[in-house]
């Protein structure tokens, strides 16, 4: 059993087998060419690793997050997404929060939103007053 000597030389996991080894890794990593190294495989190389927006790669792992003014869809709640079909950004309707801080309108728009004013008024200086 050569998994017994120093784990076969595997960097992760050795499987002994009549006669023989391998070494396989973990989920996040991808077997060097060395055929006993496990490296990190960049999740985020391939479709952008389902991720809508944003994705992050990390040892082992990766995750998605948005741009501002966008949060991920409630369909995915796990900071750290192994597997995945396509996670969705959605837009954050800033306005629908004390009224976007705007004084008399606001219009959402993707990733922001503005503030108007009525007929008469004028917008200050600050984009939010009338």
């Amino acid at each position: 059993d050569e998994c017994l000597t120093q784990n076969g030389g595997c960097s992760q996991t050795c499987t002994n087998t009549i006669g023989s080894y391998s070494c396989s890794c973990s989920e996040g990593f991808a077997l060097d060419g060395d055929g006993h190294t496990c490296v990190d495989f960049d999740e985020c190389l391939i479709r952008n690793g389902g991720c809508g927006q944003v994705c992050n790669n990390a040892v082992g792992r990766y995750s998605c997050s948005c741009w501002e003014g966008f949060r991920l869809d409630e369909m995915s709640k796990s900071v750290h997404i192994f597997r995945s079909d396509f996670f969705w950004s959605a837009d954050v309707d800033e306005c629908s929060t004390r009224n976007g801080g705007c004084s008399q309108f606001c219009t959402n728009t993707v990733g922001s939103y503005n503030c108007s004013c009525s007929d008469g008024f004028v917008m200050g200086w600050d984009g939010h007053s009338c």
